[in-house]
């Protein structure tokens, strides 16, 4: 019998390619011979990551760093986004304020990226709401939908979560699949597969000044050290999938993810869970 804690193969198939050696967040797998790679950074914050990547990626990418914040509202939130804002625009990159992860294309109509990436996201706090979870299901799934409406053919959209969050096999902190966000299940409602889960080396981001923050990390850190960061990568149903090995592997698993949308099944775990917001 499945194990409360481990989600059923069936609900949540994993790639062959998930068994390699992955990219990081540092890198994002972009490949700089192939010519500079349109990056989308989602929901930014203080701009550290950006900045980050931009010291390391110089001239392999081009990046658009957002954040769901008016610019104004960013600085009075976020203290030290400005010297990490003068440093992105430095290298070149476009920032822009007030962008809604959940309506990318309304706010791009005609822009495309080759990687889409959206680290700790967080939907804001409703305190008279018992099922907080629901709320960061419906973010993941509305996100990801917007995301490949501007994802470019081969791109990659990387989301980052606290480990146990996004409920996959590969993930170090095992939760039942009714404790976790779900992200597999928003992916596969997106038209996308998730080809690999890491956990983050957060060591070289943070010699360049990226210090995860927001709700979720101030929440985790009240009760105990702060759980990994597993960065979870999604890619269109046929695309990134360089091997017939792997070709095959997808189809295994849409069909498996396109079971449990069309006959309605209960991910384990769910009935009767108790489901937290973190």
């Amino acid at each position: 019998a499945d194990s409360p804690h481990r989600p059923s193969e069936a609900y949540l198939p994993i790639l062959p390619s998930m068994l390699v050696r992955l990219p990081t967040l540092l890198d994002l797998g972009v490949q700089p011979l192939s010519g500079p790679s349109r990056v989308l950074l989602c929901g930014e914050a203080d701009f550290s990551y950006a900045a980050a990547l931009c010291a390391t990626q110089r001239g392999a990418i081009e990046v658009t760093a957002t954040a769901f914040e008016e610019e104004m509202e960013l600085h009075e939130r976020y203290p030290r986004a400005a010297e990490a804002l003068a440093r992105v625009r430095a290298a070149g990159a476009r920032c822009d304020f007030g962008v809604d992860a959940r309506e990318l294309s309304r706010r791009y109509p005609s822009e495309e990226w080759d990687r889409v990436v959206f680290n700790l996201p967080q939907a804001p706090p409703e305190p008279r709401r018992r099922n907080q979870i629901q709320r960061q299901r419906a973010l993941l799934r509305d996100f990801c939908a917007a995301a490949a409406s501007v994802l470019s053919r081969d791109g990659q959209i990387w989301v980052t979560l606290l480990a146990g969050q996004g409920g996959t096999r590969l993930d170090p902190n095992q939760r039942a699949i009714g404790d976790s966000w779900q992200v597999q299940l928003a992916a596969a409602q997106a038209g996308l597969l998730l080809v690999s889960a890491l956990e983050a080396d957060l060591g070289p981001l943070a010699e360049l000044g990226y210090v995860p923050g927001g709700r979720g990390i101030r929440r985790a850190a009240r009760v105990g050290p702060v759980r990994p960061l597993v960065s979870h990568v999604l890619v269109r149903e046929g695309d990134g999938l360089d091997s017939p090995s792997s070709r095959a592997a997808a189809a295994a698993c849409a069909g498996a993810t396109r079971a449990v949308l069309a006959g309605g099944v209960a991910p384990r775990g769910a009935s009767g869970a108790r489901e937290a917001a973190a």
